[in-house]
């Protein structure tokens, strides 16, 4: 057997915690937390077309950094522009910035002359868009659909969760949080955490062919490599987890923290205790800018979209 990625059985654990999360706010049978978060599900939310998001997530073994990312973006999907800064550190240290103006997107690695550009289509919208032409779903009627099936759901696997939800006001913000320890963790997270790496081995796909990018990509690629953090722990046990989600008064999302800790023993013998903390904030929704590159055109080098699309996938989707 192969352990699976260890950032990956994070992410999947958070996910089965969220879900956790939602449960709780949706089959909280009384109080105020539960009322007001019910009405927030009740509700139609449309995406930000328009905000600053600033993305962090840290890593700790023993106490000791082993992996970070940061990371602000500026979104405007009504002119279909977007600008981007993110700072990835592990083994090494890698920064980099990206804009995006339609389908023209530029790529700048931190301290280099050169800048890349390249094309890219959002292609998932394009086949929603191709899906509701084909069929004319009624969107108001699936989301009624979807939400009984999903209150059914959450409502059958929450069991003794549903009172555990609290929620504090401050500044017109309302923070909804959840938090699971020893004493009250769920069973299904902790199965979720310890299984995570219990399936069948698959053949890796075939490597990426970096050949086709210019060298300075193809040994960033090489450097994000060493930035990542992977440890096998033979035994491990999900420690705790806290989960918050922020919202205006208009009811609009403006921040997600999620912070977990596990324990486990490698196959050398040796133990860890990781903490995992990971946050999203939103704000300027409506008055953000994204920045404009300026790159000297004598610098730009075209390259091919698919081949750096296809090693973002290799390096980021790879057990």
């Amino acid at each position: 057997m192969k352990n699976k990625k260890f950032l990956t059985i994070i992410a999947v654990v958070v996910m089965s915690g969220l879900l956790l999360t939602a449960g709780a706010m949706a089959a909280n049978p009384a109080g105020s937390a539960y009322e007001q978060f019910k009405s927030l599900l009740d509700q139609d939310h449309e995406s930000n077309e328009n905000a600053t998001v600033n993305v962090s997530m840290s890593v700790t073994d023993n106490g000791k950094a082993v992996a970070a990312l940061d990371g602000s973006m500026k979104v405007d999907k009504q002119i279909d522009k977007m600008s981007g800064i993110f700072q990835i550190s592990g083994k090494t240290e890698k920064s980099f910035e990206i804009y995006k103006d339609n389908d023209d997107v530029l790529l700048h690695l931190a301290g280099s002359e050169n800048w890349y550009k390249t094309a890219h289509k959002d292609e998932e919208s394009e086949d929603e868009e191709e899906f509701g032409r084909r069929f004319g779903r009624d969107k108001r009627e699936d989301a009624g659909e979807n939400k009984q099936l999903r209150e059914a759901f959450l409502d059958t696997i929450m069991g003794e969760y549903k009172n555990q939800v609290s929620m504090t006001e401050s500044n017109g913000l309302r923070t909804f949080s959840l938090s699971f320890d020893e004493g009250n963790m769920p069973i299904l997270l902790q199965t979720v955490f310890q299984l995570s790496d219990d399936h069948n081995e698959k053949e890796d796909a075939a490597p990426a062919d970096l050949s086709l990018l210019p060298q300075e990509l193809q040994d960033a690629f090489a450097d994000l490599k060493n930035c990542e953090y992977d440890v096998e722990l033979v035994e491990k046990k999900l420690e705790r987890i806290e989960i918050s989600i922020t919202v205006d008064e208009q009811n609009e999302l403006k921040a997600m923290g999620i912070s977990m800790s596990c324990s486990g023993t490698d196959a050398k013998g040796a133990d860890h205790y990781l903490d995992v903390d990971f946050s999203i904030e939103i704000s300027e929704v409506g008055t953000t800018i994204a920045d404009e590159a300026d790159p000297d055109p004598a610098k730009i080098t075209t390259i091919d979209g698919d081949a750096l699309k296809d090693a973002g996938r290799r390096h980021w989707g790879n057990d």
